[in-house]
């Protein structure tokens, strides 16, 4: 098996070599080599200020769990470290990058069919019927003829582009086969595909070798800095309001339910008032008797209804509006950017509850004599992994002793 993974990195490194000649190293996603340089900065100032880390001053009177100083320090140097990386490719890109220009910039083009959005070939938000001034539309063009014409145009690579693409490529495809490998290698010894890989933990991989403690060690710190880094990148790109508003188109209508059912049921003063409107109104109105001995109960479903509709078109006003701000978004630089900034800074957020609620699973099942056991694979010199799951431990541990302990025990 050690043969065949060597095999299927090789072919896969061919691949990347390819395709990276074909696009060009400006054209190239530079993910992997952020990642790369990111844990080994970290695994350099990890592994060599054990007694001096940089933030654990700042940390080391927080008693969230055991050894909550310790992760805390890595987690806040891992943030710092990737902002860094991110701000200094984000640079790299702006000098870097090919130069695109634009035959026509295109502002207010519509389509046909009269619909109000995105063109990406003009790069901005269509709105207003017609074209920018200073450009013309053809009486009766086509759609397609009328893009064809306002296309964008890039410049093409040289040779040394393509020469420095393919080996750019090249690493960052072995660096990402490396990772998803140690991390598989790492799990399956724990599991009965350990028979599967025996010759890869006798050899490379054996116990007492320098390669497994360190895998063993970090592997799984690597991937969730690549969990942080993939999530915080893309919420960079797609920007805070976009994903607001996703959110709240995707979900509004669910919120808006829930907080129908709830809210006349809490006693607030508003709902209280549309409550008791509405069972006077049974009371008064309705003849069937049965109805009526239930009216308060009656009165509490039609206030439900009327504070569902409410607040569903207060969700797809908002919706609405925010797709008005966002028009702005794709005409401002600086507002893209500063946009950019809170989608990452929430994206930053939202991986490390996946995080803990992926560690969160894997204590429960643990908990819970699945044989695969989780902690198995976190090393004694883990960071962010150990860091993660004691912090699980201390949240989940007192209160599945209550409730689940006891079945167990039957």
């Amino acid at each position: 098996m050690q043969t065949v993974l060597i095999i299927v990195g090789a072919v896969i490194g061919v691949i990347a070599f390819i395709v990276g000649m074909v696009k060009a190293f400006s054209r190239l996603s530079w993910g992997a080599l952020m990642w790369g340089i990111v844990a080994s900065v970290w695994l350099t100032v990890e592994t060599g200020s054990k007694d001096n880390h940089p933030f654990l001053g700042m940390v080391k009177g927080v008693k969230l769990f055991e050894g909550a100083p310790q992760f805390l320090a890595s987690l806040i140097l891992i943030l710092v470290i990737s902002v860094a990386v991110f701000v200094l490719f984000w640079i790299f890109a702006l000098l870097l990058r090919p130069n695109v220009r634009k035959e026509s910039v295109v502002n207010n083009y519509i389509y046909k069919n009269g619909d109000d959005e995105y063109d990406p070939y003009a790069g901005t938000m269509c709105a207003n019927k017609g074209v920018a001034e200073g450009y013309e539309q053809v009486e009766d063009e086509s759609e397609e003829e009328f893009k064809k014409k306002n296309k964008t145009k890039r410049t093409k690579p040289n040779w040394v582009d393509r020469a420095f693409g393919g080996v750019f490529a090249l690493v960052e495809a072995l660096l990402v086969y490396a990772g998803v490998v140690s991390v598989l290698l790492l799990i399956a010894k724990f599991t009965p595909m350990s028979k599967t890989f025996s010759d890869v933990y006798t050899g490379i991989l054996a116990e007492d070798g320098k390669v497994w403690n360190f895998v063993q060690s970090y592997a799984m710190d690597l991937f969730f800095v690549a969990v942080i880094m993939g999530i915080a990148y893309g919420g960079f790109k797609a920007g805070f309001l976009i994903g607001v508003k996703k959110t709240v188109s995707g979900l509004g209508t669910l919120l808006a339910f829930a907080l129908a059912c709830a809210l006349p049921f809490m006693g607030m003063p508003l709902a209280n008032e549309l409550n008791g409107f509405f069972s006077r109104f049974v009371v008064n109105n309705i003849k069937v008797e049965m109805i009526k001995n239930y009216a308060d109960i009656v009165g509490k479903i039609f206030c439900g209804i009327l504070l569902f509709i409410i607040i569903l078109i207060a969700v797809k006003l908002f919706a609405f509006l925010l797709g008005i701000v966002l028009k702005g978004r794709e005409a401002s630089g600086l507002f893209k950017t500063v946009d950019g900034i809170f989608g990452f800074v929430v994206s930053i957020a939202i991986a490390l509850v996946i995080i803990f609620l992926l560690c969160a699973l894997f204590y429960v099942l643990e908990y819970t004599g699945a044989e695969f056991k989780f902690s198995s694979v976190i090393g004694k010199d883990s960071k962010i992994t150990k860091g993660f799951y004691a912090w699980v431990e201390d949240t989940l541990k007192p209160i599945l002793d209550k409730w689940v302990k006891p079945s167990l025990a039957v």
